[in-house]
């Protein structure tokens, strides 16, 4: 009987990672800040000005994010992992640039097989908070109640799925060759623990929407001190979110190996 992968270990061992490797965690926390920042600033402008809908700038953001979030991820997944394994880690990582194209591939076929299925349960969510809005009415209520929908639209449309077939992107980042069915393999019985992790990420993407939505309203400025905050926050969570999936990763492909050489010597005559 191979032993299950504890929560409590992960959230351990993530903690000790962060701490060790907290410098190169603030030179990329310091990264997406800035690219973070920018892009929800522009979008708010472009909602501003009604210019949102094909614009090149948007397209251009949206690419410069990608691009971006693709090297960040390479790093960070090859700095975390790599120091699991006890090994040196190079600032960037051997074989970048082919690593880069294979983990954007595994990106984009992983947002392909969410969209669909993840877009239709936010958007169910959606039209039930629009059906409940007079009744629970305006003002911050209405803006708590929209947040909460919003909240576990994208978990259950994007948090389950995502962190399923996760581990497929984590392996192409390491330049290890993973499909997502096999992902999806990896992390059976893991759903809830996987998810749980990402909840403070959801709760303040969904919170974040609420402030821009504000700054729409011209209630509040986009730089204000709460924005500040909230920015700051998504990008600590995202950051952690990403450590413990780098633990998460290496704990359960090492159990599923263990699984694998299980099975084979049973199958030996």
């Amino acid at each position: 009987m191979v032993a299950k992968v504890s929560p409590i270990e992960v959230f351990k061992e993530t903690i000790a990672l962060i701490r060790y490797r907290i410098k190169f965690i603030s030179g990329m926390f310091f990264i997406m800040f800035l690219a973070t920042t920018t892009f929800d600033w522009q979008m708010v402008q472009l909602e501003i000005a009604d210019d949102f809908e094909l614009s090149p700038v948007f397209f251009m953001y949206f690419l410069f994010s990608m691009v971006v979030g693709t090297v960040v991820q390479i790093c960070g997944f090859n700095n975390f992992i790599q120091t699991l394994r006890s090994k040196s880690t190079p600032l960037i990582p051997h074989e970048l640039v082919s690593k880069f194209f294979v983990t954007l591939f595994k990106e984009i076929l992983f947002l392909l097989i969410i969209v669909i299925p993840g877009i239709t349960v936010v958007i169910a969510f959606s039209v039930v908070t629009i059906l409940i809005s007079p009744v629970v009415g305006g003002g911050v209520g209405g803006d708590v109640v929209a947040m909460l929908f919003s909240f576990l639209g994208m978990v259950l449309g994007f948090g389950v799925l995502g962190v399923r077939l996760g581990a497929g992107i984590a392996a192409a980042a390491m330049g290890e060759k993973m499909s997502f069915k096999h992902s999806w393999r990896m992390t059976r019985g893991y759903t809830f623990a996987l998810v749980g992790f990402t909840l403070p990420f959801f709760f303040l993407t969904s919170f974040s929407q609420i402030l821009i939505s504000l700054e729409l309203d011209s209630s509040v400025s986009f730089f204000s001190s709460a924005m500040v905050v909230i920015m700051i926050l998504i990008n600590v969570t995202y950051w952690f979110i990403y450590t413990a999936f780098s633990v998460w990763y290496e704990k359960l492909r090492l159990r599923y190996d263990e699984i694998d050489e299980v099975r084979r010597t049973a199958d030996m005559p």
